[in-house]
């Protein structure tokens, strides 16, 4: 008897394990159910004009809405939510007419299926707005882009702590929100004078170069670069000449090749008479550096070795020509000191 009672219990047991489970079962395929319903419920519902409007006019701020007329209202057909995040979210967007314009305005509703709180939901909602905008701006023929209002519908149980300002995500929202949500800076190199740019200020020599950079004559540009920044230049010493190596090399690569050989010359006439030797060797090494290049590719069909050696030499001559020390040509292209000194008896 004792037997037939343990048995009854275990089968007991047994049946309430099995009872759980299958009810578990149904407890997680109700739930996904209602996930894979609630998109097209949330759509189907807030798509009915009415509904919408009614919604809208409830909702909206009232500076906002007096500009509209919600008459007008249409829905989009565009969704901008990932694919990654359409088992979170759903979105339905309102088009509405303005009432003195007649320009479209937007109304971009979120609703969140999940039950957590998302604390990147404004950078969400400026996301899909950027979106909206991009695709408006492209038909747009006035370069005015649609106002856009963003609403999220929370039904989550967690009471809902997340920032609902992108501001309120930095540490100083004032400041992030004058430098990020007003006017950018804007520097209008157009509406400086040459003097300006040409003060003792290191910023000042990569300036004056973008300004002039669509000269006709870039030679004419560097010469008058060389003369008006000779400080600038010695400042650029503790740098190793990096700014000044940059930018000749860009004009050189700008120039016609045939023209090349002029514009080292100017270069070389009007580098600052202080530590003048420095910067030659500075510049000297980048264009050795660029004939390098110029003849490895070249090499490929002529040899790599002729190729640096031919950029070394012009770079050579052109330094002997300006009574350069044959050793310190020696020193800056590779060249052996017995070819220098054929290049200078050649001269």
């Amino acid at each position: 008897m004792t037997t037939n009672i343990i048995d009854k219990t275990k089968s007991n047991k047994e049946n309430n394990t099995k009872q759980n489970t299958k009810s578990n079962q149904l407890i997680k395929i109700s739930a996904e159910d209602i996930r894979k319903k609630h998109d097209p419920f949330f759509k189907q519902a807030f798509s009915n004009k009415p509904a919408a409007i009614s919604f809208l006019d409830e909702y909206l701020p009232a500076n906002f809405k007096k500009q509209l007329d919600l008459q007008t209202l249409a829905i989009e057909k565009d969704s901008f939510i990932t694919e990654e995040l359409s088992s979170k979210y759903s979105d339905i967007i309102y088009k509405i007419k303005t009432k003195k314009t007649k320009q479209n305005a937007f109304v971009f509703c979120i609703v969140e299926h999940q039950s957590t709180v998302d604390y990147l939901m404004p950078i969400r909602m400026l996301e899909y707005s950027l979106m909206l905008l991009k695709k408006h701006a492209k038909n747009s023929k006035n370069n005015k882009l649609p106002m856009i209002m963003p609403v999220l519908i929370y039904n989550g149980k967690k009471p809902y702590d997340a920032p609902k300002s992108l501001w309120q995500m930095f540490d100083n929202p004032e400041m992030a929100k004058q430098l990020m949500g007003d006017e950018y800076k804007f520097i209008d190199l157009n509406a400086k004078t040459d003097k300006e740019l040409t003060q003792e200020k290191y910023h000042n020599l990569p300036l004056y170069v973008l300004k002039h950079i669509h000269d006709r004559d870039m030679i004419i540009m560097a010469e008058k670069l060389l003369k008006l920044h000779k400080f600038t230049i010695l400042l650029d010493k503790e740098e190793n000449y990096a700014i000044i190596t940059s930018l000749i090399h860009y004009i050189l690569n700008a120039t016609p090749a045939k023209r090349q050989d002029q514009l080292k010359e100017v270069i070389i006439n009007n580098l600052p008479s202080e530590n003048k030797e420095g910067v030659m060797k500075t510049i000297a090494q980048a264009w050795l550096e660029e004939g390098m290049e110029k003849g490895i590719q070249r090499g490929r069909e002529e040899g790599i070795q002729r190729g640096r050696e031919e950029e070394a030499k012009i770079i050579a001559k052109n330094m002997l020509e300006k009574n350069a020390d044959p050793r310190f040509v020696s020193g800056v292209t590779g060249l052996a000191l017995s070819q220098v000194q054929k290049l200078k008896s050649n001269l």
